[in-house]
């Protein structure tokens, strides 16, 4: 029976008089009437499809003009949507596979297009046929990808979803074989990609049992291929599809790469450029945790360097600050020694902090709240920057702030370094302030944080700004130095003085004098910076401090009682400045001089209650005055503020935070004092914080360990107005006699032995800059000049250390409610 009807389709073809779409409307009515009659057997479907085949491909065949090949192509797949409509069975049962494999060279277009077409008809077509597709389709693009006409063909019969073959492992392996071909550069590799993507999110589902970790390593590969520069971006899409346990395969295939640092460098900083979700943030975790245990802390600061800023500004889109801020917060919390990451985001973060302040959205105000004790946190645990937070201050003071006690559970709880010992941690202290500059600043030379060592460094530097004090220490050692520990102190401190004067770094570490130190305060833990600097004094010789520091105070006692007078005559080198008794419960209510202080020292005391004096001759604790006043001035004043107290409610050591002006000149009795320095106490308790130093050399300047940079009188004033807890706690002051004499001292003599190792090292620092260069460190190019190849010269720089301890795994679950 189809043999007629498929002649009178055939005759339709071919008259002429009728324009093309009456002649589609004929053929439509001839082949519904015919598959739909009883007389058509499955047998003739056969033949029909044959028929229909054949107008979308017949090699040799000659067609009349007006028989073009649209008009062809209409009419098979009308006869095909008719055939699938009414015979979708016997369609499928009589499909012969024989003309789909074979491969005609001369017709690759029409011979594809067709069996395609065909194939992709079917409603339910069965796994068999569609695995055999698949293969042949995934044969015939690996025989076939220099030809970039057919990849593009063949791309479309991957890409289909109506395929999911058993084998999709052989086309997946297919895609990455190509890519990894580089004498295979002819196809456009946006498309090439793109479509991998398409492929494994489309066979994704049934890819249970594929070795993901070979499509992992390949996109390792891929990143760091030349080729990937432009459109690296797609591979996120199939990153996102990759299981993130299999992160624990990372160190195997990082650690293959011939290159390896340079290498993880060039992944680093693509996956950085990603917009973050939940997948690429934990992979971009689990990559930065890898860096960390192989202790490649240079190419993290690097990294950072270059793409952390961007990657927290995706915190502003609401989109994205989902996936973004659980790396964020892996990366600021985790870093607990260094404020490197978090000062590169600090404008950010406050632009962030006033764009959602005032929202009326639950979310946005649960999110506000997370980052103001993210903030709180950054801010209690690298203190010292006043100027650089002061923006800040609007959310510090108008809004509540989390105890002292969250605030190191939330530290602790996420810290990096949770299982380092000691010297690893002065190992990683050292090196993050190597990697954040390494030029001296013009203003002077820093001292390396060794550990909680902010306590020594506030106080070496305030010593420093003492010309009279430095040029003692400075002069060779001498017989009057008879006791050894003086000799072992000075030469230390003229090493330290000889660094600071003369070293071309950024920073020096004071290591030989802080390893001399009792074990007390070489232990590396919080100490307080007036109790070491009493005890250095007192280490030196006798007649030197009190030359210098060395003042007198007379006490005298009367009994209420009796009026017998007690005379107490004492030498001391440190004033200690109590505040008044209605200070201790009256915090921030008054402002107060260290003039009004010193003169508060001189009036009359009642001593009474638990503080009687005990008189001699009443032989018993009675009520008396006690008056106390300076005799003999120090040609430095050592203040220190007794701002702890130890409250007898809480049983807890407070600390008194009142304000403190601290006056640059003022007349005390007979004298006028100049500051010299101020040592800032940033912290709520004495066992806790940091310290730095505003010293007043010629001009004012911070130093905060290894920091120095230039500042202002001013801005030691409003220091505690917008941090309340950054109070002024030691003052150096010099007489306006020690200010004449220094002015009459002209330059530091020094040991010449000092001196030349200075500059033997100088000459080392400048050996150590030219290899930096050599090797193009990345801090001396600009982000937008990146180019992989520019680093894959010898790169054996080698910043681990074998005393470092293993990095705890940070649990990053991640949960929709902005919580740490």
């Amino acid at each position: 029976m189809s043999t007629n009807y498929v002649s009178i389709l055939e005759n339709i073809l071919k008259y002429q008089k009728k324009s093309d779409s009456v002649r589609m409307m004929m053929m439509k009515t001839i082949t519904t009437k015919m598959v739909k009659s009883p007389l058509f057997k499955d047998k003739d479907v056969n033949s029909l499809l044959s028929y229909a085949c054949s107008l979308r491909h017949s090699p040799g065949k000659e067609y009349p003009k007006h028989q073009t090949i649209e008009i062809r192509k209409k009419a098979c797949d009308l006869i095909l949507d008719e055939i699938s409509k009414y015979h979708s069975k016997a369609y499928q049962t009589h499909l012969n596979l024989k003309w789909f494999c074979t491969f005609p060279k001369d017709d690759f277009k029409g011979w594809f297009q067709l069996r395609y077409q065909v194939y992709k008809r079917y409603n339910n077509p069965k796994t068999i046929i569609r695995s055999q597709i698949a293969s042949i389709i995934g044969t015939l693009f690996k025989q076939n990808l220099q030809n970039n006409y057919k990849w593009t063909i063949i791309r479309f019969g991957l890409l289909d979803p109506i395929f999911v073959p058993q084998n999709t492992e052989q086309v997946i392996d297919c895609f990455f074989n190509w890519a990894l071909n580089p004498n295979l550069n002819n196809i456009n590799m946006n498309e090439y990609i793109t479509s991998l993507s398409q492929l494994i999110s489309n066979y994704f589902d049934s890819l249970n049992d594929y070795p993901f970790e070979n499509i992992l390593e390949r996109i390792f590969f891929l990143l760091i291929n030349e080729e990937t520069n432009k459109i690296y971006s797609n591979l996120k899409i199939i990153l996102r599809k990759i299981p993130i346990n299999l992160s624990s395969k990372i160190p195997i295939f990082f650690d293959q790469f011939k290159e390896s640092k340079v290498n993880i460098l060039i992944i680093l900083f693509r996956i950085f450029d990603f917009e973050f979700d939940e997948f690429i943030s934990n992979w971009a975790i689990e990559l930065v945790n890898y860096c960390f245990e192989k202790r490649h802390l240079e190419i993290l600061w690097k990294v950072f360097t270059f793409k952390f800023k961007n990657i927290f500004k995706q915190l502003l889109d609401p989109k994205l600050k989902k996936g973004a801020f659980p790396f964020i917060k892996y990366i600021l919390l985790g870093n607990t020694v260094s404020p490197f990451t978090f000062h590169l985001i600090v404008e950010d973060f406050v632009k962030l902090l006033e764009s959602i302040k005032n929202s009326k959205d639950e979310k946005d105000q649960n999110f506000f709240q997370t980052l103001l004790l993210l903030m709180n946190c950054l801010l209690y645990q690298f203190r010292g920057f006043p100027e650089l937070y002061e923006s800040f201050s609007p959310f510090i003071n108008n809004y509540p702030q989390p105890t002292e006690k969250k605030m190191k559970e939330i530290w602790e709880s996420n810290s990096w370094f949770q299982t380092f010992d000691k010297d690893s941690l002065s190992r990683v202290y050292s090196l993050t302030q190597n990697l954040s500059q390494s030029e001296r600043a013009r203003e002077g030379v820093g001292l390396k944080n060794l550990g909680n060592t902010c306590f020594m460094n506030s106080f070496l530097q305030s010593l420093f700004l003492l010309k009279g004090f430095k040029s003692e220490i400075c002069k060779s050692n001498n017989d009057n130095d008879n006791n050894n520990n003086n000799n072992i102190y000075k030469k230390q401190l003229q090493k330290i003085f000889a660094f600071l004067l003369f070293s071309k770094r950024m920073a020096i570490e004071p290591k030989e004098f802080f390893f001399h130190l009792p074990n007390r305060y070489s232990n590396r833990t919080q100490q307080d910076s007036s109790e070491f600097g009493v005890f250095l004094l007192q280490q030196f010789n006798e007649i030197f401090i009190k030359k210098y520091f060395s003042g007198f105070q007379e006490t005298i006692i009367i009994c209420s009682e009796c009026k017998s007078t007690t005379t107490k005559n004492e030498e001391f080198i440190q004033i200690m400045l109590p505040f008044p008794e209605t200070e201790i419960y009256n915090e921030r209510k008054n402002t107060f001089t260290i003039q009004q202080l010193l003169e508060n020292l001189s009036k009359p005391e009642v001593l009474d209650g638990d503080d009687k004096f005990f008189c001699s001759k009443c032989n018993r604790k009675c009520v008396a005055t006690r008056k106390t006043q300076i005799t003999q001035y120090p040609r430095y004043f050592f203040i220190t503020l007794n701002r702890f107290y130890f409250d007898k409610k809480t049983l807890r050591i407070n600390k008194i935070v009142s304000k403190i002006d601290p006056q640059e000149e003022f007349k005390f009795g007979n004298i006028s004092l100049k500051l010299s320095s101020v040592i800032i106490h940033s912290g709520v308790s004495p066992n806790s914080g940091h310290y730095f130093t505003y010293g007043n050399d010629r001009s004012w300047v911070l130093f905060n360990d290894s920091i120095v940079k230039p500042t202002s009188y001013e801005n030691l004033k409003n220091v505690q107005k917008t941090f309340k807890y950054d109070t002024p706690y030691i003052f150096f002051y010099k007489t306006g006699q020690v200010i004449k004499e220094e002015e009459q001292m002209g330059n530091i003599i020094m040991d010449k032995d000092l001196v030349k190792m200075v500059q033997i090292d100088n000459t080392k620092f400048q050996q150590e800059k030219e290899d930096q260069r050599n090797k193009k460190n990345m801090f001396y190019l600009s982000p937008s000049s990146f180019n992989p190849n520019q680093f894959r010269d010898d790169d054996d720089d080698d910043d681990e250390d074998p005393r470092f301890g293993g990095m705890n795994n940070t649990n990053n679950n991640q949960t929709n409610n902005w919580i740490f």
